[in-house]
């Protein structure tokens, strides 16, 4: 299943939320590493969705100017 990048934004809150509440400074650490995670993977979701929105734009462009000439 694939997650979008809100999805990993709000596992990323979650775990930062479950890491303040944490006691154990070991779990602690590891809760703020997977969080940290996530918001890379969210980040990177985020530049691939623009990428390909930016090609659907070019591609429609360029299909409309071909019909033109």
């Amino acid at each position: 299943m694939l997650y979008s990048p809100e999805h990993h934004l709000k596992a990323a809150r979650e775990l930062e939320q479950r890491a303040n509440r944490e006691s154990d400074p070991q779990k602690k650490a590891e809760l703020k590493e997977l969080a940290s995670q996530r918001r890379l993977v969210a980040k990177a979701g985020r530049r691939k969705v623009a990428q390909k929105a930016t090609e659907n734009v070019l591609s429609r462009a360029q299909k409309s100017a071909s019909r033109k000439t």
